[in-house]
């Protein structure tokens, strides 16, 4: 008999119901739970074990009845559209309502099953082990469950303990009721007290036994995940918060297989990079960090830090600024970028009530931290690899974050209205206009910062001043920091929160002054229809006081970032060529575009020093010395960092700002603020845990709207290639890749760019392939800044796992326009 296998776990059995009843206990309350059919070439994806289940009955019940299980013609409320595969809705409705009750099955325990002969009847001692098992694995899931509701779906203890209250009464009731017409009808068979103790359901209690208690949750998710307490530290009376032990922490999350497989320490090249890709592309890992690391050691963590402010509490209400917390955050640079920007693999380190670090400073707060680093530095990690014990080493490779929170963690000055201004140089205020090179700037170095700190020990008052700097960091504690090198330029905050609103206002205005724009034109920015792939972070208005005042501009940084993409395209056919307002932000577009880019040839960063500098000097020229803020002259520094750390965008805010909303939503949900870094750190520590169970870092093809594609309407590309049952889906999601069709995937082949509308997703034996037809470049649009393409009957099919495609994905505007997220060179 054939063998049915768990896509998800080893459990197997020759009962293909006993699978499915396996994968809906124990593994449809997972994180991220989805499940890919798979049978016959069946490409549908479910996050909803419902709709995996009505799939099942509705497209494979052969299969069902073939595995030697008792089905019954049921009817069921159904799935909603949503839920459903395209191509259902032809199906009579006699289809669609018939469907699965619970599936019926002996056991639907994670234990794997042997094939055995239907017809031979186990004991009573192999019946009772059964059972007792099977009540094991059924109290395993309602534990589970717990944590889904309350980790996952971040509902407060208290509710999910009173819902499970509730549902254990419901449970009594209707398996007391069922287990009473049962008895009544064996009672003539004259049943024995095994029985009458069976159908008194008196198991129950049991199940649900612990889930009440505080300190029994918190055992069973130290027992049962990899979880790491928050632990209380003391600043003074009455002044405590919350720090996740780094050791502890580094611990778990190195002994998950996926992760560890990425420790093995990189080595550099010795030669200087034509392109810059990641953090050992840059001189600081190159020819400062490498070094440090032995040579002998040939597994290295290496960790980037993040620290910022959280308003866990209404900004405008009347607790503002009373309930602010610091959190630390750190994440893993050894993982690529496609995995660590995910949130689960975003770790807390401590938190802390902003007060208390206004009272007490950073040293005392980020000592413990600083402790556990250098001990990691010194002694290592001891972790298991692969089945061996083996020791590897650790290393901060820096911190992000806003200015404010970066100034203050290097000991510079945190004020950016009057003097040094500046923690990469010394300039100051008045000088921003005038040093637009970092050649005109006299660049800070470890050196020179020694000798500032020397400084200020021997006249505070006058030299703090003078040379920017407050005092000695708490990170210079570490042997291997250097504060001039490792806290790198964060472009959500300097562009998207920043220079880029400078820009559009003085622009903006300009334009509006001149009359070639109306207020009234403005609207246009909410009125343009944007693609699927920038509708979800879609510009907003833009408001009048952002013009008229001061005033920050609307939006997320992402919605800015939009504005700045396709500004140029909404009102280029408004303005003249050539205008000197519209040439500046051109020319400010450029160079995010470069900036912002994942790989970033080294030859470029001349020419973005060269941009930058003719920018910022046109930019003064036109609206004043005082326009160049701060924001705009850390531009000057890009090139140079760049070639310290990699491509800037893999350290930017923007994940670590999306981490601060389950802060914030956990203290609206909890509303408990007496010891809040404990309630919200142990909340969180518990999520993570649950998310660690069973953790894996690829994820496998899941698919939207799957229906069987037409052999026949397939091009002969698609045909040479692929079998005879092919299914066609409307989007596919592999590897952290979204593929969506009417796309544009843009490719940088042999320094050649090239883009491919997306004309369909097929699969074929598990495998995902896209089919697709060229865009052809006609020119670039520089005025609207936007590709001008032809589309192209040539068609190509590609494999999705190729790394021949950048990672983003585009539209296609009026048939004709694409509009660049960032330069591919």
């Amino acid at each position: 008999m054939e063998v049915r296998n768990c896509p998800r776990c080893p459990f197997f059995s020759a009962q293909f119901i006993k699978v499915v009843n396996h994968i809906g206990v124990v593994h449809s309350v997972e994180p991220n739970f989805s499940v890919f059919c798979g049978i016959d070439g069946c490409s549908s994806t479910y996050k909803k074990f419902s709709s995996y289940k009505s799939h099942l009955y509705r497209r494979h019940r052969t299969l069902l009845e073939d595995t030697g299980s008792s089905l019954k013609h049921r009817s069921h409320g159904g799935t909603s559209n949503a839920d459903r595969p395209d191509g259902m809705g032809n199906e009579s409705f006699h289809q669609q309502e018939a469907g699965p009750g619970p599936l019926e099955s002996d056991s639907v325990g994670t234990r794997n099953e042997e094939p055995v002969n239907d017809s031979a009847k186990p004991g009573t001692s192999k019946r009772k082990a059964d059972f007792q098992c099977f009540l094991e694995e059924a109290k395993s899931a309602l534990w589970r469950f717990f944590f889904s509701a309350t980790e996952h779906h971040n509902l407060s203890h208290t509710a999910v303990e009173k819902l499970f209250s509730e549902l254990q009464l419901v449970f009594e009731l209707v398996l007391k009721a069922y287990a009473n017409e049962i008895a009544h009808a064996v009672k003539t068979l004259g049943a024995d007290r095994e029985l009458d103790l069976l159908l008194s359901c008196s198991f129950i209690p049991d199940l649900f036994k612990g889930l009440d208690k505080k300190r029994a949750r918190e055992k069973y998710a130290k027992e049962t995940f990899p979880f790491v307490a928050p632990e209380e530290q003391v600043l003074g009376q009455g002044a405590t918060y919350h720090y996740v032990p780094l050791p502890k922490l580094l611990h778990v999350l190195c002994n998950i297989p996926d992760i560890g497989a990425h420790l093995k320490t990189p080595e550099p090249d010795n030669q200087t990079p034509s392109v810059y890709r990641d953090y050992t592309d840059g001189m600081l890992y190159r020819e400062h960090l490498r070094s440090v690391i032995p040579q002998s050691c040939a597994y290295t963590v290496i960790i980037l830090f993040y620290t910022d402010e959280i308003e866990v509490v209404n900004p405008l209400g009347a607790k503002r600024g009373t309930h602010k917390l610091l959190a630390v955050y750190c994440c893993l640079l050894n993982l690529h970028a496609r995995y660590r920007s995910k949130l689960e693999s975003i770790y807390l380190v401590m938190l802390v009530r902003y007060a208390y670090v206004k009272t007490y400073g950073l040293t005392p707060v980020l000592q413990p931290l600083l402790t556990d680093l250098n001990h990691l530095f010194d002694e290592g990690l001891t972790i298991d690899l692969e089945g061996i014990t083996t020791n590897v080493g650790v290393l901060l490779f820096g911190f992000s974050g806003d200015n404010l929170s970066m100034h203050r963690l290097g000991g510079f000055t945190c004020s950016f209205s009057n003097g040094r201004v500046c923690r990469f140089c010394m300039v100051s205020t008045k000088q921003l206009s005038l040093q637009t090179s970092e050649s005109l700037c006299k660049v800070r170095t470890t050196d020179r910062h020694k000798l500032h700190l020397q400084a200020i020990s021997v006249n505070g008052a006058a030299n703090k001043r003078l040379y920017g700097v407050n005092e000695s960091s708490v990170l210079l504690q570490l042997p291997y920091a250097d504060v001039t090198r490792q806290l790198p330029p964060d472009l959500m905050h300097d562009v998207l929160e920043g220079g880029a609103e400078c820009v559009l206002r003085h622009i903006l205005n300009a334009l509006l002054s001149a009359g070639l724009l109306l207020r009234s034109d403005l609207d246009r920015v909410c009125r343009f229809e944007y693609g699927p792939n920038d509708n979800k972070n879609k510009a907003v208005e833009i408001n009048v006081a952002f013009l008229t005042s001061k005033a920050a501009l609307k939006g997320t940084a992402s919605s800015k970032w939009c504005l700045l993409r396709f500004l140029p395209l909404i009102f280029g056919d408004m303005i003249p060529q050539e205008n000197e307002d519209w040439e500046l932000l051109l020319q400010y577009r450029q160079i995010v575009d470069i900036i912002f880019a994942p790989e970033i040839p080294a030859e470029r960063l001349a020419y973005l020093d060269v941009l930058v500098q003719s920018f910022l000097t046109d930019f003064a020229a036109r609206y004043g010395p005082s326009a160049v803020t701060p924001k705009l002259h850390y531009m000057v520094h890009y090139g140079r960092f760049v070639r310290e750390v990699g491509p800037l965008k893999y350290f930017w805010a923007m994940r670590f700002e999306a981490k601060h909303q389950y802060f914030k939503k956990m203290a609206a949900c909890v509303k408990n603020f007496k010891n809040l870094t404990f309630t919200l750190s142990k909340r969180h520590q518990l999520r993570q845990s649950f998310e660690l169970h069973g953790f894996e870092l690829y994820e496998g093809l899941s698919t939207t709207q799957s229906r069987l594609a037409d052999w026949g309407m397939l091009p002969d590309c698609a045909k040479k290639v692929l079998p005879r049952t092919v299914h066609e889906v409307q989007s596919a999601r592999l590897e952290r890749r979204k593929y969506r069709c009417g796309s544009v995937l843009v490719s940088c082949k042999e320094e050649s760019l090239e883009f491919y509308e997306i004309q369909s997703l097929l699969i074929a034996s598990g495998q995902l392939y896209i089919l697709t037809s060229a865009l052809n470049i006609d020119h670039f649009d520089r005025h609207k800044y936007c590709y001008c393409v032809k589309k192209s009957l040539q068609k190509e099919l590609h494999r999705a796992t190729a790394e021949k495609f950048e990672y983003c994905l585009l539209d296609l505007y009026s048939n004709q326009f694409i509009v660049p997220k960032w330069e591919v060179l």
